[in-house]
Order: structure tokens, then sequence, then C-alpha cells
């Protein structure tokens, strides 16, 4: 089952100009997702533009934030999704009760350790 059509895609997708130039979300990011017509079957982007990041490329924590919605709106715990930044990537999501469980291929662009205590 497809969640809307190509125009939600496509909306999706032409939404930085319209979205990220006036924005001022502080650190908090704004995913924006739609059923999407073109292969899988949600489409997504992110802007976190006050942290430095205009969009960014593939973001996991993003599709974890909208698994429970885009499951209830399907009727079904697992679907996939495209976020269609300029780099673009496929994110498989799978929903297993208060955790969403993400497949893909993934690109390291950050390394670093944390020192506790």
């Amino acid at each position: 089952m497809r969640a809307a059509t190509a125009a939600a895609t496509n909306a999706v997708v032409a939404i930085w100009v319209e979205l990220v130039p006036p924005i001022a979300v502080g650190a908090v990011g704004v995913p924006v997702s739609a059923g999407d017509a073109s292969g899988a079957e949600v489409v997504s982007r992110v802007f976190v533009p006050e942290a430095g990041v205009d969009e960014d490329s593939v973001t996991g924590s993003a599709h974890a934030i909208i698994a429970a919605y885009w499951a209830a709106r399907l009727g079904r715990n697992s679907f996939t999704a495209f976020q269609a930044s300029r780099r673009g990537g496929h994110v498989g999501v799978t929903l297993e009760g208060d955790r969403a469980m993400l497949t893909g291929t993934a690109r390291t662009v950050i390394e670093g350790e944390f020192i506790i205590g």
C-alpha cells in the first residue's frame, strides 16, 4: 500500500526552498516526511540549520522518531524509507514495541571517543 502520490514526494523534496532559509529552531531538528510513490514507502528530509547542519544526509534518529507515525499510517510495523538529501539513502524501518530497528548501508562521517568519569 502506498501512503501518498508523487505530488507528496515532490513536496518533501521541494521543501528546502520554502522552509530552510527562514527557519529558527534552535538545536532541535526538523524532520519532514510524506508517503512516497517512487519506490520507498516514505520519503523524508531533515534540517538542523541552527546546529550548523542545513540538511542531514541520512538520519537514523529522524527515522526512529517517525517510525511509530508511519507504522500506524501504513498499518504495519515495517516499511522502507528514502531520505531525499543531496547524497540520499535508503533506510529499512521496523517498529518493535517502543524501539525502532533501522537497517541500511552506513557511511562513517566522524569518529571519536567518550571519556566517562
